[in-house]
């Protein structure tokens, strides 16, 4: 019940539930018989608990953890549900973890960001994880400092509700209302996921989320928001979101939706009209001759491409409500790869020609790809069958590999340094120790100069950051030993 939702209010109190649940999940992470039901569970959960309370299987570059008081903290949506809500701030910490990147992720983490669309997501009551991407351009980095707040907000949202509706009765909330609240308040965007007390995971596509959103458009409209407010209270209070249903004698989500629908139909209806009224106005003011110097009929923007002009109402043009599209480009010369920006007003040619620079870049970084790895495989081959033979004994933190493995291990560190995610993943935290010492190697085709302590590995745990250096041997049955020594 603690792991479930561990209320704690200090720092002292987290070090000592670390301290007690650390040995735990160990001993039942190496348990070798079948683990019962509840072991299960309580492996899970306090994976999930040391993993955000202490980073457990996590690197020690590119993941934060921030322990988030939602009494105090200083969130627009947070602060509107404590000023609008009768639903006292939850106690103890929220543990939010931020990551750069999914491969910063510790693996029961990754398995869901690896989801379409998923940017973050709230597990039970009070575990979060976000992915801050470092944008590669200024204009990648000014993007996702407007996203990510309101991102975090949506979250801390779903944990102020689940916490206050308790693990047991997170389940008994449908879909369309937790979402919905979590839109409503933080004013959100797309890309969230919920994790319930049973572990399934609810990935929200984009369609689904702006229904939601539009339910509670709907909703405000017909009663008023601060009625609205009343019944979201109610029904977090009550474990219920009947409540806010049977305000408007609707008898279940469907009816909420169509309803939704027709009402958006309506408004939209609505200004069609008197969008028409104010053409057919301007038309005749148009043709009068009030307007021609006003230079209504001149292109609406140049492309920030290629800088023609284009006229105003083609479909290539953006709406005005998405910020920026990304736009391929070749480099202008033998010395700049293609590369990518971000623009607002982008001609039909333009688009075009980026779509098939694009795909151009994405068959060259494989062909490159591929062609690395045969030159790193054909090295490593080379370079493993000098390593020397010991018989010495090997202890615990020693691994075996045959010698297939051994190249493909060796090979995929050295491809890790070259070739940077989406082009190339390597799950494992390797590196070279010689590539650190001379950052001009080519690990491809430049192996270590001798086989002792050629890798290095961190790990974090407990608070501490521990580094191993492994050296290559083979030992009397032909089996490839890391042999790890801190």
């Amino acid at each position: 019940d603690e792991l479930y939702n561990p209320v704690l209010t200090s720092p002292d109190q987290l070090e000592e539930q670390i301290s007690i649940y650390t040995p735990i999940f160990e001993c039942l992470n190496r348990l070798e018989a079948p683990r019962t039901a509840e072991q299960e569970l309580i492996l899970r959960l306090s994976a999930l608990f040391l993993i955000f309370a202490d980073g457990l299987d996590t690197p020690t570059q590119g993941a934060d953890l921030h322990l988030v008081d939602l009494g105090t903290v200083n969130d627009p949506a947070v602060n509107r549900i404590r000023a609008s809500l009768d639903l006292p701030p939850p106690e103890g910490y929220v543990y939010l973890r931020t990551y750069t990147s999914t491969t910063a992720m510790p693996p029961l983490i990754r398995q869901i960001f690896e989801q379409r669309n998923v940017a973050g997501v709230t597990i039970l009551s009070r575990y979060i994880a976000v992915l801050d991407e470092e944008g590669q351009t200024w204009t990648d980095s000014a993007l996702q400092a407007q996203t990510l707040p309101r991102t975090i907000s949506h979250e801390l949202v779903h944990a102020y509700v689940n916490s206050t509706l308790g693990p047991e009765q997170i389940g008994n909330v449908p879909t369309w209302f937790h979402e919905g609240v979590a839109i409503y308040f933080s004013r959100s965007g797309e890309n969230q996921a919920i994790v319930t007390p049973n572990f399934t995971l609810y990935t929200t596509p984009p369609p689904d989320y702006r229904q939601y959103d539009l339910n509670f458009k709907f909703l405000e409209a017909e009663l008023g928001e601060e009625r609205l407010l009343t019944l979201i209270q109610h029904s977090i209070q009550k474990s219920d979101a009947s409540i806010v249903l049977d305000a408007l004698n609707i008898k279940n989500q469907a009816e909420l939706e169509q309803l939704s629908l027709n009402w958006q139909a309506a408004q939209i209806r609505n200004r069609s009209v008197l969008a028409l009224i104010v053409i057919l106005l301007f038309a005749g003011l148009l043709m009068s001759g009030s307007l021609q110097y006003v230079g209504i009929a001149q292109p609406y923007e140049r492309c920030q491409i290629c800088r023609r002009r284009f006229w105003f109402g083609r479909k290539t043009q953006l709406r005005h409500n998405i910020p920026a599209t990304r736009i391929w480009l070749n480099g202008s010369s033998d010395y700049e790869d293609t590369y990518s920006i971000y623009a607002h007003h982008v001609c039909e040619t333009c688009l075009a020609n980026s779509q098939k620079v694009l795909e151009t870049y994405k068959v060259q970084k494989n062909l490159e790809l591929a062609q690395a790895r045969n030159e790193a495989i054909a090295t490593y081959r080379e370079w493993l069958t000098h390593a020397p033979i010991s018989d010495a004994y090997a202890d615990q933190d020693t691994e075996y590999l045959t010698f297939h493995q051994a190249v493909e291990l060796l090979s995929e560190v050295a491809l890790s340094y070259t070739f940077s995610p989406p082009w190339h993943i390597f799950d494992q935290d390797l590196v070279f120790t010689h590539i650190q010492a001379d950052h001009s190697l080519d690990p491809i085709t430049s192996p270590p100069p001798g086989y002792h302590q050629i890798l290095q590995k961190t790990i974090f745990s407990q608070g501490k950051k521990r580094r191993y250096l492994g050296s290559l041997k083979v030992n009397v049955h032909d089996k490839y030993m890391i042999i790890w020594s801190d």
